[in-house]
């Protein structure tokens, strides 16, 4: 069965594994699977999508059987499928799509390659182990107290190189403590902090959106037990590697509202996301960063710097929360504003850096393109499509317009959620798919055990 299969597969590199427990993206396969769902639950679900649809137009609630039911679903597809979207229709998605090509074409065994270019197998690798850094990176003492409120403070570190000595590769840290000053958990910003504060958001509109849906004295009860639920996900110590990026946005902006934080949260991961090259390069190299750390923080820029200059989405995450302006995160407007003002800031125009990134991501889908791996080559093309589809000053995906994939639900059936693209991705075989990623997933995992 298909679904065993995935699991099987990725035992030892589910980057998601820790917090997305009732569905998953599979960075080996691009496979969406909805691990907690089967087929069943899907009976009667176009009934209430269809009830919602009239309710909303009409102005009626909708009763809290389905918002119940579309709630068991609906917010769990967007955040996985999220992770689809951020892995194929961004610009940081088509670079991990590129990598992924070259990884699999250089095996010698299946399509001839040398020696050579194994290198590319390792990095695809080395890539995909360090989304989520290692737990070496997350500090938890043992304490009696870690409720919340937390105290928060930013460090820098470095990352070790193969040999085991320090690198020069920066690491940044939130410290987070509690109310007498000690240290609750230091958590890294890494790049899953990016793609799970991106999915999460679209799952707190999800959720949100429903219950709004529902007659005022239900839906103050339900607000507060979401509020409630999204509170203990914030401050479980086990977990802020995945919360940490909405922490940072909350903090900067002295802002308790976590919905919103989740709502601006989605913008921003969206711009981090799609930056290109030629934009982290401008930032390392001809940004005046004394200007917000101050005359005397010379380390601290320097190793800023260095992470822009590896294309590091967390720290450039962290210096739009930054030099945001205090009121970012009053309306949409606001936001797309306050995001105008720090680009300003970096003497970098907004539609330059959209230009850009669109001029790159077309670049590595022509790479893509001219290799012999044709689901890959299908996956990015749709990638591309949906890219030009969202709108970045959106705070939601727009997922009924885009081409998507089937789920794989945990019976090992295949569900197509959204309405999908006629001749696009809605009727891809999934079995077929795992079998050929598979394949490459087998090759990269048997020549990065075989480097010393």
């Amino acid at each position: 069965m298909l679904f065993e299969k995935l699991v099987k597969a990725r035992k030892n590199n589910n980057v998601l594994s820790q917090c997305d427990t009732l569905g998953s993206f599979d960075f080996f396969s691009t496979i969406v699977s909805l691990d907690s769902l089967n087929s069943s639950s899907f009976d009667n679900l176009e009934g209430a999508r269809e009830q919602l649809k009239k309710l909303l137009l009409s102005g009626e609630s909708i009763s809290l059987d389905t918002c119940k039911k579309l709630r068991a679903i609906q917010p769990l597809a967007q955040h996985e499928y999220t992770h689809f979207v951020d892995s194929t229709s961004t610009l940081w998605g088509m670079k991990y799509l590129n990598l992924m090509v070259k990884a699999y074409i250089s095996d010698d065994r299946r399509f001839g390659g040398k020696e050579d270019d194994f290198f590319q197998a390792k990095q695809f690798s080395d890539l995909l182990r360090f989304i989520k850094l290692p737990s070496y990176f997350t500090h938890k003492p043992k304490l009696a107290d870690i409720s919340p409120p937390w105290t928060f403070k930013e460090s820098i570190g470095n990352r070790f190189d193969n040999s085991g000595k320090v690198s020069s590769s920066p690491v940044l840290f939130t410290k987070f403590g509690n109310n007498k000053n000690e240290l609750v958990v230091r958590s890294p910003v890494s790049t899953l902090s990016i793609l799970e504060c991106s999915a999460m958001s679209q799952e707190v509109e999800s959720n949100i959106g429903l219950i709004m849906g529902l007659e005022e004295g239900i839906r103050n009860v339900e607000m507060r037990l979401y509020t409630q639920e999204l509170l203990n996900y914030i401050y479980n110590r086990d977990l802020t590697e995945y919360s940490v990026c909405a922490h940072l946005l909350a903090n900067s902006q002295i802002n308790p509202d976590i919905a919103i934080t989740y709502k601006s949260c989605g913008i921003i991961c969206r711009y981090v996301l799609n930056t290109p090259s030629v934009i982290y390069k401008h930032l390392s190299e001809k940004v005046d960063l004394y200007k917000v750390f101050g005359p005397g923080s010379g380390e601290w820029v320097s190793k800023i710097k260095k992470g822009l200059e590896l294309n590091e989405p967390g720290f450039l995450f962290y210096l739009i929360c930054k030099l945001l302006p205090k009121n970012a995160l009053e309306s949409n407007t606001a936001m797309i504003t306050g995001l105008k003002t720090v680009f300003d800031f970096f003497d970098i125009d907004i539609n330059y850096l959209k230009s850009e990134s669109k001029k790159e991501f077309e670049t590595l889908l022509e790479e893509v393109n001219k290799s012999q791996l044709d689901n890959i080559i299908k996956i990015s093309n749709s990638g591309y499509y949906n890219f030009n589809k969202i709108n970045w000053d959106s705070s939601s995906l727009p997922f009924d317009v885009l081409d998507l994939p089937p789920a794989l639900l945990g019976d090992s059936t295949s569900i197509q959620i959204f309405p999908g693209i006629d001749k696009g991705l809605k009727n891809f075989n999934l079995d077929k798919l795992f079998d050929d990623m598979f394949e490459g997933q087998s090759w990269v995992e048997r020549f990065t055990e075989a480097c010393a």
